[in-house]
């Protein structure tokens, strides 16, 4: 039990980071055609301040630290992470998604 919720923690992780390095090459490449300020806003607040990217999973990581700790896990503890870990797995990607997706939305009209 306590293996899978660094496996899971370790998931998360390896999705923000790729999600991090996505936004970075993005800006240097597809989305370069677009001035900053031809973006629109939820574009910019995702791309400028790509840094919490990295810095989202720190509460996973503290509370897998916690129920490591404990002699016991609860199988519905650990159905109960991973479920806030899948969650959390879905905003992430689902809003890089949408703030890449936006600036050629724009352009359609």
């Amino acid at each position: 039990m306590k293996a899978s919720l660094w496996l899971f923690t370790m998931g998360l992780i390896l999705v923000c980071a790729s999600c991090w390095l996505i936004t970075v090459l993005l800006l240097v490449g597809p989305l370069s055609v677009f001035r900053y300020s031809q973006l629109p806003g939820f574009s910019r607040l995702m791309f400028a301040q790509r840094a919490w990217l990295l810095f989202y999973t720190l509460p996973w990581v503290v509370c897998s630290t916690f129920l490591s700790l404990r002699k016991n896990i609860s199988p519905g503890a650990v159905l109960i992470f991973a479920s806030s870990v899948f969650i959390a797995s879905i905003l992430v990607m689902a809003s890089v998604v949408v703030a890449t997706l936006l600036p050629y939305i724009n352009n359609i009209d």
